[in-house]
């Protein structure tokens, strides 16, 4: 393949998303003037912008890996009243849905988890999709991790991720006002929800049981993974967390809602294989709290599982690179 292009988002910080989605299209376009592609090669992409203006020129070559759809990633974030803010919120909709539907049907396109697969034929009638485990490089994980063993006695849930609106943190929050005894909540990770959400903290009356621990290496986030009781994800629509993965590689139970193809949508029943999955019916705090407190419960009991290099091995194997690169490139 010959061609090159040279593009910045630079220009577009701190600008509408509108913009910097028809910067994108018009970089998608000039790849298509630009690239010459070989009769065997194929083009990767994992944004959907620069995939419609690369579909347009070479239809099936290009290869969309879609990290989510338009209403998974939309729909969390509209405005409640009719305002300028919901105005512009609806024509990026209109301009995702639209664009979305074109890609899903001119390129050859890819999603991580079945449920999101079904989901997405189940929106747009019509499309198909393929189902591939992502790659995951472990590790770095398996070496920061190796002869680290438990080093504190405090029982604590985990949520690692960012802390935005989207992430549905304030469910969780509220959540752990139905948790039993005094397991804790740490917080890892950063974004733009951190202040109100430690004003939320302070005014509930939690503070000493829920912790902001901000970014974390990996060295450190693997000691949080290995001491928790358990990872939480409290969002509705998840199309896939490295999150999880990495939490089930150190046989953490994973909790979260349970996806009903509509208000809810997550890949946890993809992962169920691979270690405890706990997920509430009920997409509500008391809920989420409810099956928090089954996992302590059963964790005081249940004897911690013996052949974990087997079960690293496995998870490793299942979810590598050369599996993926080879299943996206193929010309099947």
């Amino acid at each position: 393949m010959t061609g090159e292009v040279e593009f910045s988002l630079r220009p577009y910080r701190g600008k509408s998303s509108l913009f910097k989605k028809l910067y994108l299209i018009y970089v998608g376009l000039k790849l298509g003037f630009t690239l010459r592609p070989n009769e065997d090669d194929v083009i990767i992409s994992r944004d959907l912008f620069l995939a419609f203006g690369l579909c347009l020129f070479f239809g099936k070559k290009v290869r969309f890996v879609a990290p989510t759809f338009v209403k998974m990633d939309m729909y969390p974030v509209r405005p409640l009243s009719v305002n300028l803010k919901f105005i512009d919120w609806r024509i990026q909709y209109l301009i995702t849905y639209c664009i979305e539907r074109i890609v899903l049907k001119r390129a050859r396109c890819f999603v991580f988890s079945e449920s999101i697969r079904e989901s997405i034929e189940n929106y747009y009638r019509g499309v198909s999709l393929e189902h591939v485990r992502p790659g995951c490089s472990f590790e770095s994980l398996d070496l920061s991790r190796r002869e680290v063993g438990r080093k504190t006695t405090s029982r604590y849930l985990l949520y690692v991720g960012r802390l935005d609106v989207r992430k549905n943190i304030n469910i969780l929050l509220e959540a752990m006002k139905h948790v039993e005894g005094d397991a804790a909540l740490w917080l890892v990770g950063d974004g733009p929800a951190r202040k109100d959400l430690e004003r939320k903290v302070n005014e509930s009356g939690l503070s000493s049981r829920i912790l902001f621990l901000g970014y974390q290496s990996k060295q450190q986030l693997v000691e949080k993974y290995s001491d928790s009781e358990a990872t939480v994800l409290p969002t509705f629509f998840e199309s896939f967390g490295h999150v999880v993965l990495e939490s089930l590689y150190f046989l953490t139970p994973v909790i979260g809602f349970k996806s009903n193809g509509v208000s809810c949508i997550n890949a946890l029943d993809d992962f169920r294989d691979f270690g405890r999955i706990y997920q509430s019916e009920s997409l509500s705090a008391a809920g989420l709290g409810n099956k928090i407190n089954e996992v302590l419960r059963e964790n005081a009991v249940l004897l911690e599982k013996s052949d974990k290099e087997a079960h690293r091995e496995n998870m490793a194997k299942s979810f590598c690179w050369e599996s993926f690169v080879s299943q996206v490139t193929s010309n099947d």
